[in-house]
């Protein structure tokens, strides 16, 4: 996702017209392009990445894309490592196996046969 985005943004850069020419407006143009960039990265995300997205968003000084794809990167490694760490939860089968109703079994040779 975000190799394609960016390459996207990079062909998109190439049929800009406007390049400001004085540094301080360029300094200002890239931050503006960046932020916007972020903005595009993190609004593409599904809603499980909201704590991370407004984890990014908070952050002084305000992230680069790169910055940005790096702690999402970071949170999804997380959040494998933590899912596949977890054991399998095994309590339905137990709840299963105690469900079943008992059959009753009865004793043989005995004089007397009863069921327990």
């Amino acid at each position: 996702y975000y190799s394609t985005l960016t390459h996207l943004w990079q062909q998109f850069d190439s049929y800009r017209t406007h390049k400001p020419s004085i540094v301080v407006e360029l300094l200002t143009y890239q931050k503006d392009t960046e932020k916007e960039s972020v903005y595009a990265f993190l609004g593409g995300h599904n809603p499980e990445y909201d704590p991370i997205r407004v984890k990014v968003l908070g952050k002084e000084p305000f992230p680069t894309l790169r910055e940005a794809n790096n702690l999402v990167q970071h949170k999804e490694t997380h959040r494998n490592a933590m899912l596949h760490s977890l054991p399998p939860n095994r309590s339905a089968l137990a709840t299963l196996t105690k469900a079943l109703p008992s059959v009753p079994r009865c004793s043989v040779g005995k004089p007397v046969r009863h069921c327990v």
